[in-house]
């Protein structure tokens, strides 16, 4: 099964925080053609905390791996997953990105996609 990078794995690996496992994940990851949310890209582009070197980095990580778009049957599914679980947009819309691409999700945040019917991976547990 491919896999969906959520956005705070992302930002670890670009500010060295990954553990050398779940380093290893990430890239093995990007290797088996990884995905990402469009909003994944917002997150990440967006964060406040880029250096020119940084910035650089993430567009050369998201050049790598494909990006799953805002297409009706994802923002049904967002919308559902808002109406159900109440969480926050952007968590939506990287579950719905998930969902409906039959996609695990690589996360460190499994709590915020907790009771969903999602597989998830949290490349810090060993």
């Amino acid at each position: 099964m491919n896999v969906l990078i959520d956005s705070n794995i992302l930002i670890y690996f670009i500010n060295g925080q990954l553990s050398a496992h779940a380093k290893q994940c990430f890239e093995d990851a990007i290797l088996n053609n990884a995905t990402y949310s469009s909003i994944t890209r917002i997150e990440v582009i967006g964060w406040s905390g880029h250096t020119l070197e940084s910035r650089q980095k993430t567009l050369a990580i998201l050049d790598l791996m494909q990006e799953i778009t805002l297409t009706e049957k994802v923002i049904l599914k967002t919308i559902q997953l808002r109406e159900q679980y109440r969480i926050k947009l952007p968590d939506a819309i990287i579950a719905a990105s998930a969902l409906c691409h039959d996609l695990q999700l690589m996360t460190h945040n499994s709590k915020d996609f907790k009771d969903m019917d999602i597989q998830l991976f949290d490349p810090f547990e060993e």
